[in-house]
């Protein structure tokens, strides 16, 4: 089942949350980074789907993603703001992103 834009920017914020807000790779994004730390893509893409030769590839490029989320466009936004911004840039962009369209933001 996919998920729908509420549920797809929940699991995003929280993952993001639980690594305060941090870019995947310093000055950078993967969807699979150090320590554990995902871009906001990543944190939709399971263990078992994610591949090594996705990296380098937006999640419109990425075809898993269309079986994951009903919005790529909206999953790439947020891939963009998690790549444009850290810390609490990273989470005040994404609370406006989220405000701006009707979504729960998780506490």
């Amino acid at each position: 089942m996919k998920l729908n834009t509420q549920d797809m920017f929940t699991k995003v914020y929280k993952g993001l949350q639980a690594q305060s807000f941090q870019q995947s790779l310093r000055g950078g994004c993967v969807y699979r980074g150090v320590n554990g730390r995902k871009c906001a893509a990543g944190h939709i893409l399971p263990d078992e789907v994610y591949r090594r030769d996705m990296e380098g590839d937006s999640c419109y490029s990425v075809s898993e993603f269309n079986d994951l989320v009903e919005d790529v466009y909206a999953l790439r936004i947020l891939q963009e703001i998690h790549d444009g911004f850290e810390g609490e840039q990273m989470q005040r962009q994404l609370i406006n992103w989220a405000v701006g369209r009707g979504l729960k933001v998780p506490e």
